[in-house]
Formats: structure tokens, sequence, C-alpha cells
């Protein structure tokens, strides 16, 4: 007998809901655009044909819960955006691959998001933090900041990656 192809996510549904009275809060599903959304429709997750996931955890910035960047690899094949993403296409995902050595890199650097909303709202949060922010600023202002902000922490970023494979750091 085959097993169900969503039987390990209702078994880490039955895991939390050991602790959490609401588990369905947790789950996600794929859109037709390929994109995770909250899970409406929970008959549904007996579908094998359904696809699903547990939320990524939050994480607290600025005092505001948010989806955290992804701490494991996603299967090959998979949408991610990338925090702080300076090549010419922002807005566009990649498609994760284990064996690219920047994904990876950036996976281990907390810079992958499963959807652009919550790499937006992290990237977001972080730019406010690093400015001292706690009200909006004017859109012009605030997106030079922003641009200063984004450029430090590539630069430290890159800095970090060229400390870890010397195999030292400059700290």
């Amino acid at each position: 007998m085959t097993a169900h192809p969503n039987a390990h996510i209702l078994a880490q549904l039955a895991e939390i809901a050991k602790t959490n009275d609401k588990p369905w809060k947790r789950l996600e599903t794929k859109d037709a655009n390929g994109d995770w959304v909250d899970c409406n429709f929970y008959a549904s997750l007996l579908c094998p044909e359904a696809v699903f996931r547990i939320k990524p955890a939050t994480v607290k910035l600025g005092g505001v819960e948010l989806e955290g960047p992804l701490r494991e690899a996603s299967e090959d094949g998979t949408k991610l955006w990338l925090l702080f993403d300076h090549t010419d296409m922002p807005d566009k995902f990649l498609l994760f691959f284990a064996e690219a050595h920047g994904h990876v890199k950036w996976l281990n650097q907390g810079r992958l998001f499963a959807s652009k909303g919550a790499r937006d709202n992290y990237q977001n949060a972080l730019v406010k933090l690093a400015m001292g922010e706690t009200t909006p600023r004017p859109h012009a202002e605030f997106a030079a900041r922003k641009a200063a902000v984004i450029r430090l922490y590539q630069r430290a970023a890159d800095q970090a990656c060229i400390d870890a494979a010397k195999g030292g750091s400059n700290a």
C-alpha cells in the first residue's frame, strides 16, 4: 500500500495540534500560480493532488511578527525570493537548486523566502530598523535610504562569504 502524499503534513499537523488549538492556521497550499497561500478549504487536505506545507517559523523584528527566512533546503525547482536582491529583476523569483552554490549560500545566510510578500515584509522591517524608523517617511526618501541599506547589507554578506572561504574573519 502506498502512503498518502500528504501523510507527512498530516503528521506534522497532529504534532502541532498537541500544543495549538488551531493547527490549520499553520497550513498553506499552492495556488494556481504556484504561490504559497493560507489554506482555507480543509477537506482538500485529503486530496492527493493538492500540495501543502506547514508555514515557516515566524520571527519578531521591531516588535512585528513576520515570516522568517527559510532554514532548510527546499525541493529542487521550488520558487523562492531573495532578500536584498540586487539583480536587475528583484521582483522575479528564483528556482532553488541545492547543487547551485549561490542558492545554498543564500539559504545559509537566511536570505531565501517562500513568498515575495514574506520577503518584502522582512526586508522592509530590516530597513526600518537600520534607519531607526518607527514612523513612515516620504516614499522617495525611504527608497533612497533603503537602497543604501541594501548596499551595506550586500557588502557585509559578500565579505562574510569571503572570510568563510578563507577560513577566518575580519572581526
